[in-house]
Formats: structure tokens, C-alpha cells, sequence
């Protein structure tokens, strides 16, 4: 389950998880695709989503 915080950071930079046909998940920022590898959940590809938002912060 995500945090509050993690949920802020999500909604704050327009994330979202979406599901292709072969049944993995992926996410997008800002309607962008970024490189990454495949999800097995919803929620892996969430947090996924947050480790890529704050690698590009440093």
C-alpha cells in the first residue's frame, strides 16, 4: 500500500500505471513514457514511478 506521501508525489507529477496487452504494468509521467523494466502489479509500477521521480531530482 502506498504512503500519503508517496500518493502526493504520484498525483503532484501526473503519474499514472496503465497495463499492456501481454498483462505487465508500466508507468507514465506527464504522458511520457519512460525506459523501464516490466511490473507485475499496479503498485510495483507505482513505485517504480517514485524511484525514477527522485533519481531525477539529484
Amino acid at each position: 500500500m502506498l504512503s500519503e506521501k508517496q500518493v502526493f508525489i504520484l498525483n503532484k507529477n501526473n503519474v499514472f500505471a496503465n497495463q499492456d496487452g501481454s498483462g505487465h504494468w508500466y508507468f507514465t509521467v506527464n504522458g511520457q513514457t519512460p525506459p523501464q523494466g516490466d511490473s507485475f502489479s499496479e503498485e510495483g509500477a507505482l513505485k517504480k514511478a517514485i524511484g525514477y521521480l527522485m533519481s531525477k531530482k539529484s
